[in-house]
């Protein structure tokens, strides 16, 4: 299970090392925006020089392979019931950080692939799940011996004791108030890594 981490919509294991390069960055914009980026070929730039009204961008460094990580071992929300089913499906919210689960939108190439795009449901999903969980929740999932031996991109878990106070946490508290945000915008949000 090393480096792999499952992604339920498309039914097989998503490995972080073929879809991971350094930076994860996100956007959130709105359906005008989103057409109008669609049919742009300075994209990036037009959300960068913040050229279009209600968008925000951030991104995470490259802590989001550690923060996947560590989100995969929290508790996961229950899926809406399926009528006669008789079971309750629950479904890893933490690859979507990474654009697993997303609609994977050619016009939007990015430096490191094509961009994936949260629908506002999803954006609703995650932010929700994320407003529950709290940094002590995730510091006693915090095991950089375990990262470590997963090969958890970066490669400083054993080596620098602020990892998951210094790093991990201000980019968890920060990306989860720009999930809020966009929830609250009934925004999109695009995935890309630079």
């Amino acid at each position: 299970n090393e480096g792999k981490y499952w992604n339920s919509d498309a039914g097989s294991p998503f490995n972080l090392a073929e879809s991971m390069s350094e930076i994860a960055t996100y956007a959130r914009v709105g359906q005008d925006s989103l057409e109008i980026l669609r049919d742009s070929t300075g994209w990036m730039a037009m959300l960068f020089d913040r050229r279009l009204p209600n968008i925000g961008t951030i991104d995470v460094d490259k802590a989001s392979e550690g923060l996947v990580w560590l989100l995969s071992r929290m508790p996961q929300p229950d899926a809406a019931p399926v009528a006669g089913s008789g079971f309750v499906l629950r479904r890893n919210l933490a690859p979507l950080l990474l654009g697993a689960g997303g609609t994977k939108e050619p016009k939007l190439d990015g430096p490191c692939g094509f961009t994936s795009i949260l629908s506002p449901q999803q954006v609703k999903e995650l932010s929700d799940w994320l407003e529950g969980i709290d940094a002590d929740q995730l510091r006693l999932r915090y095991d950089p011996k375990a990262m470590t031996t997963e090969s958890v991109f970066p490669d400083i878990w054993l080596d620098d004791e602020g990892a998951f106070e210094d790093y991990l946490m201000p980019y968890f508290n920060d990306l989860r108030s720009f999930f809020v945000e966009a929830r609250a915008k009934n925004q999109y949000v695009l995935v890309f890594f630079t």
